[in-house]
């Protein structure tokens, strides 16, 4: 698969909330980056999504522009979903909502064998936390 066919399944296994298939397309030692920490190896990366899908089990991605060269491509993203469950932050955790959010945000992935190796997404988590709280 290339880096984008792999993208694109990730999305619509992450939209279906197949935990197993989402886990499944990062290598053994992958490791992900984000705002709200980094992430190695398919363990951490299972108990994240597991964690993000109990805080909203309703949770969708929406691809944006895509830029593929060789195994890495960079991609524009928006998650929306309803906050029900806690969501814990450097600040502590907040309790579910109710509340709905949109995280925009934009994300690099480079693939090995088929596998993602390395992610890296970048939004604001503020905006979020605003969001969910304000």
């Amino acid at each position: 698969m290339s880096a984008l066919e792999v993208l694109r399944a990730y999305v619509a296994a992450w939209n279906d909330h197949r935990v197993d298939a989402i886990v499944g397309l990062y290598d053994v030692g992958a490791h992900r980056v984000s705002p709200v920490g980094a992430l190695e190896g398919r363990d951490a990366i299972r108990s994240f999504v597991q964690g993000f899908f109990a805080t909203s089990p309703d949770t969708t991605i929406e691809l944006g522009r895509t830029a593929e060269t060789h195994n890495d491509v960079l991609f524009e993203f928006v998650d929306r979903g309803t906050h029900h469950g806690p969501l814990k932050t450097p600040a502590g955790e907040i309790a579910g909502t109710g509340r709905t959010f949109i995280i925009k945000g934009a994300g690099a992935i480079s693939v090995v064998d088929g596998r993602i190796a390395n992610e890296c997404l970048y939004f604001d988590p503020g905006d979020l936390i605003r969001q969910l709280t304000g």
